[in-house]
């Protein structure tokens, strides 16, 4: 039963039979001989079966959902049982955008690993916002205050956004006093989820402001416009952390400095267990200790 069980809910992860028989390294027909099985035990239908994908039925999220928890717990037990008093074991899925997590992620999860070499870590970037909260992972990365009440959610990294241009650009067209003044320039957007995020946020004389900046360059990839700004294609919005070192160099000036701007700070997102795996508290405590404030809840 336990086996079936696990093919029922691997196949509701990956979508499909063919992507959960390559997962658990169990040829298609077994898994649907399992799941046949299982249905005719239970006595209701559980998958809703087209040629490429695999969707549960009303009786099947239910399922799932109690069944997968389960799962986890077996298995968060059995690891805490397997590696108690020892190292860290196992698989640890990460996500994070891609900006960042190509800065300042990656090269932290190479030195991560060479201190547990038994954690296999899957690093997966992305800047769709929608995708994070559907996936599951064991350890997720947002930048800006996380509204899911689904998660335990910890500061990683303080970071204000910075309005900033090459010198170049400042040569050629000016440098704005106001953020009213944006609007006599070129300004780079930052597109996300499907909508262009024009409307910058300034805080003027103690008062929010919000100024529809114009522009004609826009790109889903802060990496785009981190480049476009360092040719002085226009004036970005950054985190300090993405363009810190361009900042330093002089190869970006920041503008508008009397003038507060939404913050770019960092979280770190897990989920809320009573008992987190071994690995993955490892893995929350390296970042800790390697980036700053974050509070990570100990739970006996």
């Amino acid at each position: 039963m336990k086996d079936d069980v696990r093919c029922f809910v691997e196949i509701v992860r990956q979508g499909s039979y063919a992507a959960a028989s390559k997962e658990l390294g169990v040829s298609a027909a077994t898994l649907t001989r399992r799941i046949t099985g299982l249905e005719e035990r239970l006595g209701v239908r559980l998958l809703d079966r087209t040629p490429r994908l695999c969707r549960p039925t009303a009786d099947g999220e239910v399922f799932y959902e109690r069944c997968e928890a389960i799962l986890d717990d077996m298995g968060a037990a059995e690891e805490e049982m397997r590696v108690r008093g020892g190292r860290p074991v196992g698989r640890l899925r990460v996500a994070a955008p891609i900006s960042f997590g190509r800065r300042h992620l990656a090269p932290l999860i190479g030195e991560f690993h060479s201190l547990h070499p038994e954690v296999q870590v899957e690093l997966e970037l992305t800047d769709e916002t929608d995708l994070l909260r559907q996936e599951s992972y064991d350890v997720s990365v947002e930048i800006g205050r996380p509204d899911r009440g689904d998660t335990i959610s910890r500061l990683l990294l303080e970071s204000p956004r910075v309005v900033c241009a090459s010198p170049g650009y400042l040569e050629r067209h000016g440098r704005p006093e106001r953020p009213a003044d944006l609007l006599e320039h070129r300004c780079l957007h930052l597109i996300r989820d499907g909508r262009r995020l024009d409307h910058w946020m300034f805080q003027v004389d103690g008062v929010v402001e919000t100024v529809a900046s114009k522009g004609y360059l826009a790109s889903n990839s802060g990496d785009v416009l981190h480049e476009w700004a360092l040719a002085g294609r226009g004036i970005g919005l950054k985190a300090h952390w993405d363009i810190e070192e361009a900042l330093t160099s002089g190869a970006l000036v920041p503008l508008l400095e009397d003038f507060a701007v939404e913050r770019a700070d960092v979280f770190v997102l897990y989920a809320d267990r009573r008992h987190l795996p071994n690995r993955v508290r490892a893995f929350l405590d390296f970042l800790y200790e390697r980036m700053g404030p974050l509070d990570l809840e100990r739970r006996p």
